[in-house]
């Protein structure tokens, strides 16, 4: 699999010329490292319903789920689970969409 660098200067090399060339490679840059960032639970929760992946703390451990909200919070079977055991400390950290296409 290409690095987002090598993915950048190969979208570039084929589709600009010189001058533009380093423009667009930042730019494609900056674009996927947007599109891979995470948001925190504690700023922003998903709008509507969907699938995300979700990273959770437990016991002073991280861990990335998926899992979808249904506008009041985060459900799914590895996470019902943990959330019903009394002696698991689980803490929503932050999350990111899942597009399915």
């Amino acid at each position: 699999m290409k690095t987002v660098e090598e993915a950048a200067k190969d979208y570039v090399n084929q589709y600009l010329s010189d001058s533009d060339k380093l423009i667009a490679e930042d730019g494609f840059i900056k674009g996927i490292e947007f599109a891979q960032q995470w948001i925190k639970c504690e700023d922003e929760m998903p709008e509507g319903q969907g699938w995300c992946l979700v990273l959770i703390d437990i016991d002073d451990c991280e861990y990335v789920v998926e899992a979808q909200y249904d506008g009041s919070g985060f459900f799914g079977y590895f996470i019902e689970d943990l959330l019903e055991n009394d002696n698991i400390d689980v803490t929503f950290i932050a999350w990111r969409p899942i597009e399915r296409k």
